[in-house]
């Protein structure tokens, strides 16, 4: 839909206009899948993800790897 996300109210809380820690925002997040091309790693830089459609094969861009254990020590030590 192309929402940014949601406002809602904690349902114990009295409404009362303007800010308060009774109203949170929720943030909407779209997930996909995408073949991986491979890891770009500079020293004392994170590792990057490389990606592309999985339809097309057309490079879509990169995500930080934020991985412990064995998807991390797969890629090499990431700091």
């Amino acid at each position: 839909m192309g929402i940014e996300g949601m406002v809602s109210k904690r349902r114990d809380s009295k409404y009362r206009s303007g800010r308060s820690t009774a109203w949170l925002k929720i943030e909407s997040y779209m997930v996909e899948e995408y073949d991986l091309l491979g890891v770009e790693r500079e020293p004392g830089k994170p590792a990057f993800a490389l990606m592309a459609d999985r339809a097309t094969g057309r490079y879509v861009g990169s995500a930080f790897i934020n991985a412990r254990g064995a998807i991390r020590d797969a890629y090499g030590s990431v700091s």
